[in-house]
């Protein structure tokens, strides 16, 4: 399924975070070579820890686009829908953004519902990746994994912005707009959340909302309940939470060096062009890079969160498993505000054959897993 494919040099780059990540805290003798990139002083003045003032301000940014038309809906329509076996209805929809520069862009997105809804929670499932989704995958991991879930939620998948979905009653939508993972990535799951709450107002509660994302969409699933637009209950699997993590330091210097592996990563390419070439040319201010960076670290705002689940094995090779680490050892020093579970699995690496894509995904972590993913509708019905 879409949520689940790296390459071959993706797992050769993620071996060399983890290696990076255990080298940290070591001694570096006078014979050891020192990487001209991560160590020269700007990209550590890049990654250095964040004060609570910059964590503050951006945050209040963020806020106000709940004021400033970054999460209005206008011009919904249905594009498809079909009926399945079990009654449910999907439907795809499109819907009209204005993009960072303001300007206006065609927007899609899936919708379930299921046969007989009435006054449902409404969960948005965030993908991973960075090439949209397909819809025939995501409805086969819904109903295939966790009917419960199925049966018990009006289910909406956003694309994000400059991306597709697939196989849509065999039809393809690409959505308009300029990608901007992990930030605008989370106006676009706001504003479908939205725009189903307007156009199914009796299959759905407007007071029991959820979302749920797998690697890149469990970041954008954190950073969507910490935006104070009334989340329950968020289930983040495996997603990237701290962006000043050392695994990310190593990522950018590979990024800024155009290493095929760290490039091949979602949301390499746009971090490359639009933070870290523009911060070394001069062109973008440190204090305006390092809040790109704030904004997409869900571990700096543990505490605004509501009812929140992370689900990590300890063996992932596509997102390495310190990600949860930090963001575990943050909201234990400011603990979300609703029911916090965290939850890691399988035995710690000691060497490469020990790490693998197949832990990159909800039917490893055992029964266990798949239940963290049930209980977000366990919150909702409370």
């Amino acid at each position: 399924m879409s949520v689940f494919s790296p390459n071959d040099v993706t797992r050769r780059l993620a071996l060399l975070l983890l290696l990076a990540v255990v080298a940290v805290g070591c001694d570096t003798s006078d014979d050891e070579t020192v990487d001209p990139v991560v160590d020269q002083p700007s990209i550590g003045l890049l990654f250095a820890a964040p004060s609570q003032a910059e964590i503050d301000a951006v945050r209040a940014d963020l806020l106000a686009r709940a004021t400033d038309g970054s999460y209005a809906v206008r011009d919904v329509a249905v594009e498809a829908q079909q009926t399945l076996g079990d009654g449910s209805t999907v439907f795809v929809v499109s819907h009209t953004m204005a993009d960072i520069d303001g300007a206006d862009f065609t927007n899609y997105a899936a919708i379930r519902i299921p046969q007989g809804a009435d006054n449902l929670p409404v969960l948005i499932i965030n993908h991973g990746g960075d090439q949209g989704f397909s819809l025939d995958d995501e409805l086969a991991l819904l109903l295939g994994g966790f009917p419960s879930v199925a049966a018990a939620t009006v289910q909406a998948w956003p694309v994000f912005r400059s991306e597709t979905i697939r196989d849509a009653f065999g039809q393809t939508y690409t959505a308009g707009g300029a990608p901007s993972p992990w930030d605008r990535d989370v106006d676009d799951a706001i504003t479908l959340m939205n725009a189903v709450l307007d156009t199914f107002p009796e299959q759905t509660d407007a007071e029991r909302l959820g979302t749920l994302g797998y690697s890149r969409g469990g970041a954008v699933s954190l950073l969507m309940a910490q935006r104070g637009v009334g989340i329950d209950a968020v289930t983040d699997y495996f997603g990237p939470t701290d962006f000043f993590d050392p695994t990310i330091q190593t990522l950018a210097a590979g990024v800024r060096g155009n290493d095929p592996g760290a490039l091949s990563l979602p949301g390499a390419i746009f971090l490359r062009d639009e933070l870290l070439q523009p911060y070394f040319a001069g062109s973008l201010s440190e204090a305006d890079a390092r809040a790109e960076v704030v904004k997409r670290s869900s571990a700096l705002y543990t505490a605004f969160l509501p009812n929140t689940q992370v689900l990590h094995h300890r063996r992932d090779i596509v997102v390495p498993f310190e990600q949860a680490v930090a963001f575990n050892e943050a909201a234990q020093a400011a603990p979300p505000m609703g029911v916090y579970e965290y939850n890691a699995y399988g035995e710690a690496p000691t060497s490469e054959e020990d790490l693998g894509v197949e832990f990159h995904s909800p039917f490893v972590m055992g029964e266990g897993g798949v239940e963290g993913f049930s209980l977000v509708a366990q919150f909702h019905a409370q």
